[in-house]
């Protein structure tokens, strides 16, 4: 049942606070999924304790998760050229102050989703690894590439970052024990990338995805899944959350693998001094 249907069972019992935000959700349903609480809850002259309260009643845990599924059917029945449109019609702003509120709850939830345990096998799976690919298409080459390059700078073995579906298929076509898919996808998830994963799992490869939805296919030939919330900006597709979970993937391998580091980044730091190239 959509968020919308389970509003429209509940409305008989509804208080006419409960309708004010009803009616305000079905007319401005991409504003709404950008809106932090306070601003909701200011537009409408009402508590937020309110807005927490109208989520719990229509069978919600919590206003988190009632919020997080509307922007998930928001993005599946919209296209960003539509959720634009819809913002500059009801003439929304969304300043940088909502902005960092949006951004800094994405990153709590980059941590509150995270198992511990699992991070530290998929670090362990990257610091053992023979071959280490790194894939993200659209908006996400910039986050596979991002963990690439950092990765090969501390001297493990990065195959390549893949740009194209060709450059997918041709990761796996030998066997893959050993090697380890960093994948990253966003919604609409890639039926390619789902190829991939199955094609990988069944090579004996390691899969590590970071999504924005724990309902992303990719998940169910993952060996490990992180979570980064990316559904913060105006076309919901934010990578800062990636963006730190790379960060903290990255010092976690760093520490695990100090020993190895250190001379090579010595030796680096030496042969970029005698190059005279760089302003040190």
């Amino acid at each position: 049942m959509t968020v919308i249907e389970k509003m429209h069972k509940h409305h008989p019992q509804m208080t006419e606070t409960d309708k004010k935000i009803y009616m305000y959700i079905l007319n401005n349903r991409t504003l709404f999924s950008l809106q932090p609480i306070a601003d909701v809850a200011k537009k409408l002259s009402i508590s937020t304790t309110s807005l927490m309260r109208f989520a719990k009643f229509i069978g919600f845990s919590g206003y988190a998760a009632f919020k997080k599924q509307l922007q998930l059917e928001e993005i599946l029945h919209s296209s960003a050229g539509d959720r634009l449109q819809s913002l500059r019609d009801s003439q929304y702003s969304h300043s940088s102050q909502s902005m960092y509120r949006l951004e800094r709850e994405s990153l709590k939830g980059v941590l509150s989703q995270m198992n511990l345990r699992e991070f530290e096998l998929a670090v362990e799976a990257i610091c053992t690894a023979t071959d280490i690919f790194c894939v993200g298409l659209r908006e996400n080459a910039l986050s596979a590439q991002t963990i690439a390059y950092r990765l090969q700078s501390i001297g493990l073995p990065v195959g390549f970052s893949p740009s194209s579906f060709k450059d997918v298929d041709d990761c796996f076509l030998s066997h893959a024990e050993g090697k380890v898919l960093i994948l990253f996808d966003q919604y609409p998830y890639s039926r390619r990338m789902r190829d991939l994963c199955q094609d990988c799992q069944e090579k004996k490869g390691k899969i590590i995805l970071v999504t924005d939805y724990p309902t992303c296919p990719h998940v169910a030939f993952s060996d490990f899944s992180f979570f980064a919330p990316s559904k913060t900006d105006y076309l919901l597709n934010s990578l800062l959350s990636t963006m730190f979970f790379i960060n903290l993937l990255f010092s976690e391998v760093i520490d695990k693998t100090k020993d190895e580091v250190i001379p090579l980044l010595t030796e680096r730091d030496e042969r970029r001094k005698n190059s005279g190239e760089y302003l040190l």
